[in-house]
Order: structure tokens, then C-alpha cells, then sequence
């Protein structure tokens, strides 16, 4: 299961409305968008329980939502937990622990970004615009 997921808008036009999307880097929405692209290694084993864990949450994408209050929560350091709700670094968060790989040290719902980046065992493999990513890694997303 090759893919980009995340949590975050189902209408481009209204932010308020979110849930879990399958994205389209090749769409308009990403022409000119910047990244960084990290890597971790992990084993078949937890590769399969992280694309069980997402297929689990595709399948039923109609019962999950964008938790915009958890991020006004993570703004005041307070957790703040809804179920079946994530804002994305959290979702990202939730797939690296269902693999029994990661242990962040604190609740999934005040993890941010820059959490991710200092993660050790992450490495920083390209910084900048995803189109460009895309044209010299072509199998390296899908």
C-alpha cells in the first residue's frame, strides 16, 4: 500500500470540514508546495501492522474527523484526546506507535511537527518543493 495519508481538509474551499484523506501530491493543491521528506527503518512485520492500522481507518473514513480543538489544546500544552479524531502530526504519531516501534514520551494529542523532526530515529532525506522531490523519486511515493 503505497500512498500519502493525512488528516486535514475534504473541501479545499471550507478548513472546518476534515477527516482522513488519501492525497494527490500530483494535484493542483501541491504544485507548489514545500516539504521534508523523512525516513525510519522498520521491519515487514511493522510495515504490515502500520498499512493494516491506515486500511483499518480508510475503511471507515466516514466515522473519523479533523480534530481542530486539539490543536487550539496543543497551543496551551493541554491534552486534549477525541475519539476518532487527529490533527496530522497526531495521526502520523498514531501509525508509528501502532507499529510498536516508537515511544514518543507523551500523549499522541501534543505531538507536533517539530516533535517528529527531532525523533532520533529519523533522518531528513530532501528538503523542498515536493514537485521536484517527485520528479527524481518517482517510486518513492505514490
Amino acid at each position: 500500500m503505497m500512498g500519502v495519508y493525512s488528516f486535514g481538509r475534504t473541501s479545499r474551499r471550507n478548513p472546518f470540514f476534515g477527516g482522513f484523506v488519501k492525497e494527490n501530491i500530483s494535484g493542483e493543491l501541491f504544485t507548489n508546495a514545500k516539504c521534508a521528506i523523512y525516513c525510519c527503518t522498520v521491519n515487514d512485520y511493522q510495515i504490515n501492522k502500520m498499512n493494516a492500522y491506515i486500511q483499518k481507518i480508510e475503511s471507515q473514513k466516514e466515522n473519523y474527523r479533523y480534530n481542530l480543538l486539539g490543536l487550539f489544546a496543543i497551543l496551551l500544552n493541554k491534552q486534549f484526546n477525541r475519539e476518532n479524531a487527529f490533527f496530522c502530526s497526531e495521526f502520523v504519531a498514531s501509525v508509528l506507535t501502532e507499529c510498536d516501534n516508537f515511544n514518543f514520551g507523551k500523549p499522541l494529542s501534543l505531538i507536533t511537527p517539530h516533535d517528529l523532526q527531532e525523533e532520533p530515529g529519523f533522518q531528513l532525506v530532501y528538503q523542498g518543493k515536493l514537485a521536484d522531490y517527485t520528479k527524481s523519486e518517482p517510486d518513492s511515493i505514490a
